[in-house]
């Protein structure tokens, strides 16, 4: 359960989500090809591409939920997939729109540096946010994102330790 908390957690810079949504796309092309050219049953293979498309789903998600946290909105927003048309405007600012300088509640601005395939599969996260935002002054849980006391030891929505 933490790993499915730790891929949802953070923020990833246009480039790596750019590069993040290829890579899996291209991944998923791999799949679909090697499985129609190596099984005859087109139902085995059928049952192979929707599990690989049922995985690589949940890591897509994860990039757009951090691409929302990159510029101070939050997860929830990835819903607005759905709607068809207004999905493709919002890839389109997803794609084109700066990071956020600096921190967040989600965390420290990510760096253009970072290897791409750890930023994709999140390997670099490090828990807790445990700083201060600019002008307020107030620290947060990068676990739940909840803002905590200066003074406290546990966050009080998760409890995790700081």
């Amino acid at each position: 359960m933490n790993y499915i908390k730790k891929i949802y957690s953070g923020r990833i810079n246009r480039k790596n989500y750019f590069l993040g949504l290829l890579f899996f796309f291209f991944c998923l092309f791999i799949v679909m090809i090697a499985t129609s050219l190596a099984l005859s049953s087109s139902e085995t293979s059928g049952f192979l591409i929707g599990l690989a498309v049922f995985i690589f789903w949940f890591y897509i998600l994860s990039l757009h939920v951090r691409r929302l946290h990159d510029f101070g909105q939050s997860g929830w927003m990835v819903f607005i997939f759905i709607v068809p048309l207004v999905n493709l405007i919002f890839l389109i600012q997803l794609l084109s729109t700066k990071s956020n300088d600096g921190i967040n509640k989600y965390g420290v601005s990510p760096s253009m540096s970072e290897n791409f395939l750890d930023v994709i599969f999140n390997k670099n996260y490090k828990g807790i946010l445990n700083k201060t935002i600019d002008d307020n002054k107030k620290q947060y849980c990068a676990n739940c994102g909840e803002g905590i006391d200066s003074n406290s030891k546990f966050c009080e929505k998760c409890g995790i330790k700081l």
